[in-house]
């Protein structure tokens, strides 16, 4: 019974890091795309690719280091609401930046597997994550 407990705890704790990561990540995906007049983006690069790859990471391995199987992801990732998480990083964005939360789309413009694929976000940095000099 303490077993069960023990990894249900895990898992627990396991879909706070990663809504707690994703909201990171949106929040700086929609700076990125949204605060135009920001001249230096690097810090938020870098914390996107940091909450990016803290997500694949709680995805793939689980705290004694062995892979957990997509099984279990697989599932996760399909029950996730990301539209909740969006609202929070919206809220968070127009706090840090100013903008009105009205400006911000309704609906989150991303998938959740665009979330956390690297091409996906490589390609998003390199279009929106560029200084204004």
């Amino acid at each position: 019974m303490i077993f069960g407990y023990r990894i249900l705890n895990e898992r627990r704790r396991e879909e706070r890091d990663i809504k707690s990561h994703l909201e990171v990540l949106l929040t700086h995906m929609l700076k990125c795309k949204y605060q135009n007049d920001y001249e230096n983006k690097s810090s938020w690069r870098g914390s996107i690719r940091n909450a990016k790859n803290q997500i694949q990471y709680e995805f793939k391995e689980n705290s004694n280091g062995t892979f957990k199987g997509s099984l279990y992801s697989n599932f996760y990732l399909k029950q996730l609401d990301i539209q909740k998480i969006y609202e929070k990083a919206v809220e968070n964005a127009a706090d840090e930046t100013g903008i009105s939360f009205q400006d911000f789309p309704v609906e989150c413009e991303w998938t959740k597997e665009q979330l956390i694929d690297d091409k996906f976000i490589h390609q998003f940095l390199n279009e929106w994550g560029q200084d204004n000099v």
